[in-house]
């Protein structure tokens, strides 16, 4: 199966914001695309998305980014940032899959996949 990737990095609002838009708006369709999605939050987007803002563009990415993971969708984060954080266990908790940057990174090149980085 054909596969993209959506990693978040930045966490300025308007990368959140995209991202996360994007991210939701091709889970409506990959399916039927017949395109395994994925999303990767990375860097500050991981740090954003552990903020546990309640308002403005930070909390409406953390609500976005929790339907995905509702929604079946892959969302993963950098292993070795959770663990430095002591964020482990609260991701893991929200549904988000624990992963190495540089084997999901290599991963995603062997595997064809199609990244988009906001």
């Amino acid at each position: 199966m054909k596969k993209s990737v959506v990693i978040i990095f930045n966490d300025n609002d308007a990368a959140l914001n995209a991202g996360s838009h994007v991210a939701v708006r091709m889970s409506q369709v990959n399916k039927e695309a017949g395109v395994e999605l994925e999303v990767y939050l990375f860097g500050p987007g991981q740090a954003a998305y552990s903020s546990n803002a309640e308002t403005g563009v930070k909390a409406d990415y953390i609500k976005a980014i929790d339907e995905l993971i509702a929604a079946g969708i892959k969302v993963s984060t950098c292993k070795n940032t959770a663990e430095a954080n002591g964020t482990t266990a609260a991701l893991e908790a929200k549904g988000v899959h624990l992963e190495y940057a540089r084997d999901a990174f290599l991963r995603y090149g062997a595997e064809g996949a199609a990244v988009i980085n906001f």
